[in-house]
Formats: C-alpha cells, sequence, structure tokens
C-alpha cells in the first residue's frame, strides 16, 4: 500500500501545469492577423481631449511565428517588422531601424474587433495617449 501511494504522489508532483502556456496561446491568438488605426487619443494636457479619427492609419500585421509588420499608410516613413511577443497584456516589439535593434512595448487591451494600444516604453507618452486599432482580417 505504501508503494501505491508513493507511486500516485510522484505522478501527481512530476505533472505539469500546461494553464499559462494554453492562455498565452490563446492571447496571440487573439491578435494574429491585421489590425488597422482607425482613432488615437492624444491628451497634450488639460485633458477635454475624446477620440480623433484617423484616415490612412497604419496597419499592423501579426504571424502566428512570431513575426509582425507595421506599414505607415499616411506618410510610409516608418515601416517596421521584427518579432512580437505578447503576454499578460503587453506586447513587446523588437525590430532593426538603420542597423540600432530597438524595441516597443505597449499595453493592449482587446476585444473581438478591437485593440486599444498604450505606450509601455521604453517610451512613455507624458499625458494619455491610445491607439485604437480594428481588426481587418
Amino acid at each position: 500500500m505504501k508503494r501505491y501511494l508513493i507511486l500516485v504522489f510522484s505522478l501527481l508532483l512530476s505533472c505539469e501545469d500546461d494553464s499559462n502556456k494554453e492562455l498565452t496561446l490563446l492571447e496571440t491568438n487573439g491578435l494574429i492577423g491585421s489590425w488597422k488605426l482607425v482613432e488615437t487619443y492624444l491628451d497634450p494636457g488639460g485633458g477635454g481631449i475624446d477620440w480623433n479619427t484617423v484616415d490612412n492609419g497604419d496597419i499592423f500585421k501579426f504571424d502566428d511565428d512570431g513575426k509582425y509588420r507595421r506599414t505607415n499608410t499616411f506618410e510610409n516613413i516608418f515601416n517596421s517588422s521584427g518579432d512580437y511577443v505578447f503576454e499578460e497584456g503587453l506586447l513587446e516589439l523588437s525590430y532593426t531601424n538603420d542597423g540600432e535593434e530597438m524595441e516597443e512595448n505597449f499595453s493592449v487591451q482587446m476585444s473581438e474587433d478591437t485593440m486599444v494600444l498604450s505606450p509601455a516604453g521604453p517610451r512613455f507618452c507624458i499625458e494619455a495617449c491610445l491607439y485604437r486599432y480594428k481588426r481587418i482580417n
């Protein structure tokens, strides 16, 4: 009987908790696809600012292999592509700009077809700044 209890206890200890892996996969799957910037909330100070519609907004495309591409459709001057990690509501982008390794982090709020990004480092906004994206596929 002791051997049986030891065996059962050993099996329980050896089990791995996959719930975090499943959550990360679920979060990442919600991000995969293309997203277009449709509104910004930029407060230069003093409040009273509302969401403003954006014409020709940036497009983010997130692939399931951890790669992303951002296309600036308005000015076509700040396009980037690289790697991303999306965990626990934080989106981390890594890319190269003129040979220099760059990183951008965003706090993310998501619903079915809407994603709101807020800078989370290394660059921040002094006042509120939010970017609302709509899923386009």
